[in-house]
């Protein structure tokens, strides 16, 4: 995996050609500032993007545009908003911040973020990050030392690389982890006269778990759209991917009328408007 930072002219050109004459690479695109940082370097290639200051609005432009955004811990410790929408985060100077011990103290007020901590990580240190549960990669600059850019030693460079790749055996039980995940799905019971919303925890689990269950009258809100982005706000959890949705309706599937409601929405409008990934 490629992290090409969006700081020099040469970077789009860099993540097209890693895109192109290296295909089985993930290159992506790092500082991006904005939505059009987003477009450009999805536009170029990448396949996840890496923000210093992300917000809601850039996390979801990510996932609607296929490019998966990420942000700093920062981002999570500074508001509850943004810890609903991170599932990714950088963790800079992470070893002159407190190294593993500090990774470890993350994990417990954000259990189900995952971290790339960069910054004083070498070769020999990598291993004790990455047998963290939390860590999904590392970032480090001892593959590409500036000494041998500038002497064009591409062979200790490709040595240092081989390297590296070498530590993927250390991080394939995180990824798998996290590959199951268990971010849970949004679970909601549409009537005409009330709507149930919960959501479904199957982490670590042989049988998934009801959290948060909550009823909503139908008058109080008219659109389901609606209802169950406000039941989300309510949440201090990422945002769900998936969702499984009971109808009172002849033909969900489609354009829906909720029986004994004036309730009319779509699967596809509602899927867009949530950000899901999947609707059952």
């Amino acid at each position: 995996m490629l992290e090409v930072t969006l700081r020099t002219e040469a970077a789009l050109a860099s993540i097209r050609a890693i895109a192109r004459e290296v295909p089985q690479a993930i290159v992506g695109a790092g500082t991006v500032l904005g939505s059009d940082d987003l477009a450009a370097a999805r536009e170029a290639g990448a396949h996840f993007a890496v923000s210093p200051g992300a917000t809601a609005a850039l996390l979801e432009a990510g996932r609607s545009a296929g490019c998966p955004a990420s942000g700093r811990d920062d981002a999570i410790r500074g508001g509850r908003s943004l810890r609903r929408w991170l599932r990714h985060a950088e963790v800079l100077s992470a070893a002159q911040a407190g190294g593993v011990e500090m990774l470890k103290a993350l994990a417990g007020p954000f259990p189900r973020v995952k971290f790339c901590p960069t910054g004083g990580i070498t070769l020999a240190s990598a291993p004790d990050f990455l047998a963290l549960p939390n860590v999904c990669c590392v970032g480090g600059s001892w593959i590409t030392p500036a000494a041998s850019i500038r002497a064009s030693d591409w062979t200790s460079i490709t040595r240092f690389a081989r390297q590296a790749h070498r530590l993927r055996g250390l991080i394939a039980h995180n990824c798998a982890m996290d590959s199951q995940s268990a971010l849970g799905a949004l679970i909601a019971d549409i009537g005409g006269t009330n709507a149930r919303f919960a959501l479904c925890a199957s982490e670590g689990r042989q049988r998934p778990v009801l959290t948060g269950c909550v009823r909503v009258h139908g008058r109080a809100i008219r659109v389901p759209g609606a209802s169950a982005s406000h039941y989300l706000a309510q949440m201090d959890a990422p945002r769900p991917l998936r969702s499984v949705i009971a109808v009172a309706s002849p033909s969900p599937a489609t354009k829906s009328r909720v029986t004994n409601n004036d309730w009319s929405f779509s699967i596809a409008n509602l899927q867009r408007e949530l950000g899901l990934d999947q609707i059952r």
